[in-house]
Order: structure tokens, then sequence, then C-alpha cells
């Protein structure tokens, strides 16, 4: 009896368009429900999501279809308002009118959860700001709001999780294209790269069918002239945008790929299709949905400017990376690593090894073991083949503002505010433990030569400078961990 009152309860509440309280479910549930089996069924129940937050009175629940169309028209009313960016406290405002009354102070973890799961909330390095990929996609497409209601008919239908796990696939794509004629096909597929690994320029096509370059050439301006993706082709064009929709969701709303990647392929031609801009980076071997702009500008700066100093190239990537006014503000914080950790590898391309190995020591941040910086460097210079000798080596000439740290094979960067120790540390300890007694008269215990030693160096191996007060000549060593000079 109490299994099926349950049941009949949350198929109830799964039909929800809106955001429902607990209290809400026991009223319906009746005196006879146990609220403790129901609240536990509720909360087990993959149909919704918890919205539960600290400091609310009401425990809110949503179904998660219900939420998943939400965060969809969200990214639509977004592509309209050509904003990309999001505070945690304007995305509650918005899902305030799922509920029945009041109104979130900050986005419920069950939202973002979801929502970054899908790539419908974009994770940015901000905890409180988000950004939205598919609302930008969606602001090119002419039949934007078209595919979204398809595909929110689609989740209806269907189960949501096996809905938009689908991707796109080149099968879609030949399905569309299998509608024109034989040649105008192998052009589309050849210069999209999706016939051969690479792919084929114009004249090479030409060759193959018998044509001129330009022969070629205007064929292929004539298909995507003819065949943009505007309101009055619908019926044709709403289909593939669904598919390419539920792509972007299925990669949780990374729009990085891998240059020549199948992938990469199909959506140069869909692109072209939904005016949708891209980006081919070929240095860094990226492919990138969305953007307008031309990454390579830096490469070529480098490459012009050999003398340049890198500190200048890294300034320059940072105010480019961040300002919205070159259009990146649409990538998540995922997506701007990958882009960022992509133009340091092609300005590799043209950087001496000792400029490489400042790069990969910049790339992490710290103070690093050179083995370490071994390692990045030959991640973001695979091409670039070192020895960590070598980087040991390039690391101690000090070029490009790199300093030893004061520990055995770490360095760091004097920008970060490190300096080479001036003195050996015996030395500094024996200075430390003369000082003190001379001040005091009295032996000097280790746990102050420990904290004069941090004053000093901004690393420091507690054993280190045991050692070099144990060990040093010009100390004595009287009971326990007590020194004195030796006069």
């Amino acid at each position: 009896m109490e299994e099926n009152l349950t049941k009949l309860v949350l198929d109830y509440f799964g039909s929800f368009k809106r955001a429902f309280t607990l209290k809400e479910v026991f009223d319906f549930a009746g005196s006879e429900a146990d609220p403790e089996i129901i609240e536990r069924a509720l909360l087990n129940d993959y149909r919704f999501v918890s919205l539960e937050e600290d400091g609310e009175r009401d425990h809110y629940f949503i179904p998660r279809k219900s939420l998943l169309k939400w965060l969809l028209d969200l990214n639509l009313k977004l592509s309209f308002s050509k904003k990309r960016k999001l505070l945690s406290r304007e995305i509650a405002t918005l899902l305030s009118t799922l509920r029945t009354e009041g109104r979130w102070k900050r986005t419920p973890e069950g939202v973002l959860q979801i929502g970054s799961d899908l790539g419908l909330i974009g994770l940015t390095e901000k905890q409180d700001q988000f950004v939205f990929p598919l609302a930008h996609l969606l602001s090119f497409m002419p039949i934007a709001k078209s595919a979204i209601d398809a595909l929110k008919e689609e989740i209806s239908e269907k189960n949501e999780a096996k809905t938009v796990a689908e991707g796109l696939s080149e099968d879609c794509l030949q399905e569309w294209l299998s509608k024109f004629d034989e040649r105008i096909r192998y052009i589309i597929l050849a210069r999209a790269g999706l016939l051969t690994p690479k792919k084929m320029t114009l004249g090479e096509i030409g060759r193959s069918l018998g044509l001129s370059r330009e022969r070629i050439r205007q064929l292929e301006n004539k298909f995507y002239k003819q065949h943009k993706f505007y309101p009055r082709a619908k019926k044709v064009a709403k289909p593939v945008a669904v598919s390419l929709i539920k792509h972007i969701i299925s990669r949780k709303g990374s729009l990085i790929f891998n240059l020549n990647s199948k992938e990469a392929g199909i959506l140069r031609i869909l692109s072209k299709c939904f005016n949708i801009p891209f980006r081919e980076f070929s240095e860094a071997g990226i492919f990138i949905l969305g953007s307008s702009l031309d990454l390579s500008l830096f490469c070529r700066l480098y490459k012009k400017e050999m003398g340049i100093e890198l500190n200048l190239i890294i300034t320059l990537l940072d105010q480019a990376i961040a300002s919205s006014k070159l259009e990146e503000a649409f990538l998540t914080q995922e997506d701007l690593t990958i882009l960022v950790q992509g133009i340091i590898g092609a300005i590799g391309i043209y950087s001496t090894r000792e400029e490489s190995v400042y790069l990969a020591l910049k790339t992490i941040g710290r103070p690093a073991h050179y083995s370490e910086v071994t390692e990045v460097y030959c991640s973001l210079f695979p091409n670039k083949p070192i020895t960590e000798r070598a980087v040991h080596a390039i690391l101690g000439r000090g070029k490009f503002g790199i300093v030893w740290a004061g520990l055995k094979g770490i360095y760091a960067l004097k920008e970060w505010g490190y300096e080479r120790p001036s003195e050996t540390l015996f030395d500094t300890v024996q200075e430390i433990v003369t000082d003190i007694f001379q001040k005091t008269g009295r032996p000097v215990h280790i746990n102050a030569i420990l904290g004069e030693v941090s004053k000093k160096r901004k690393l420091i191996n507690p054993s280190s400078v045991i050692m070099a007060a144990t060990l040093n000549p010009k100390l004595k060593m009287i009971g326990s961990n007590l020194f004195l000079p030796i006069e």
C-alpha cells in the first residue's frame, strides 16, 4: 500500500513544470503516508533534482526534465540578448520564476551541477560567474528557437539523459548531403577534410574532377550561398541543428576541437550553413567553434619580433583571453586553459629552448623542481624534445628572471617575488645564531633559527636548516637543539 502511494505521489510531481516544496509533497500524500519514506524516495529518484540550500526555509525539488528545458530556454533567451556571462545571483533571480513564492539568493548547487554536466552553464575561474557557450552559438543560428523547441519536445517524449547523449555524426551530414549530386558532395566533403587526412585544396579537387581551380571555388561558394540554413529552410535544417546542439551538450559545452578530426570537418560545413564563425588555429592544431579571434596574430608577432620580451607576449595573451571585446567571454574555463596552452605551444615553435623552458615554468605558476618543469615542457612542446639535464642547465643560467629558490633543484621567477639567496644556508644559519647570541647571551634554539631563516628565504626545508646548524663548523651544539657560535 505504502509503495503504491509513493509511486503515485512521485508520478504526479514528475509532471510538474515548476519547482515544488517538500511540504507540497507531504500535503498531497496525506496523513496516511510516511513522510520519511516519501522524502527518501524523492531524493533517490533520478527524475528529480534537489534544490536545497543552506538558510532556505523550504526544501525545493524540480523534475529533471523541467530543469533541463528551463536551461535550454535560458540559453535561448541569452542568445537573443547577446549576453554570455551571468553572476550566480542573476541566474538565481531568473530561476526563482519557477517557485510559487520567494526567491533564491544564489543558484542552488543542484542546478549548477546539472548545468555544467550538460554544458548549459559553463564554469569560469570566478566561482560566482558563469558563461553560456550554447547561447553564443544559438545567437548566430536563424532557426535557434525552432531547434530548441524540437529538442524540448524530444526530452518530453523520451528519457532526457538518452536524448542529450546523442551527438553529431558523419551519418547525419551524409544523409543531408545525399540530397545533392555526387560532384557537389565530393567537393564539400573534400574541402572540409572528410575524405582525406587533410583538407584538399581547390587545385587538388579540380585535378581529380577535371575542372579548373576557379570552377571548384565557384561551385563551393554556390552551394553555401544556396543552402544556408535560413528560416525558410526549417524543415531541412532543424534535425541538423538539433544534432549540433546535442553534440555540444554531450561535450559539456566545449567548443574547442582537434583541427584534424572528423568533428572539425563536419563543423566546418555546418558552421558555414548556420552562419557560425570559426577559427582554425593550425599552429596549435585546434578548431574553435564560434570564435572570430585571429589567435595566430600572437605567433606572427613573436616571429617578426624575435627580440621582444617574453613577458610582453604573456601579457598580451592574458589580455586577449580576458577581454570580452575579443569575443572569447563565452568559453568555459576548461576551454580557456586549452586555448592558452595551445597559444603558448604555438609560440614555442618560434622560441629558443631557453624561452620555452621559461614558458614551461611560468605555466606551472609556482616554484617547481626541474623534473616537473621538464614534464610540462614536453607536454607543451612535444616536437622539441629535451632532457631533464638540459632543462636543469637552462634554469641554472638565470635568464628571463629565472632564479634558484634556495632548495635543491627548485626554481622560481623574480616576477613572483623570489630572489636567489645571496649566501649559503650554512652562512645564513651561522649569522642568525651569532646575532641572536650577541643580543641575548643565551644559546639559540633550533626553532628560533627556523623562524629567522623563513624571514630571509621564501622557501625552506626544515631538515636542511637543522643539518646546516648541526654540521656547521662555525657553530657548537649544546644540549638538545641548542647552538652557540664558535669564537
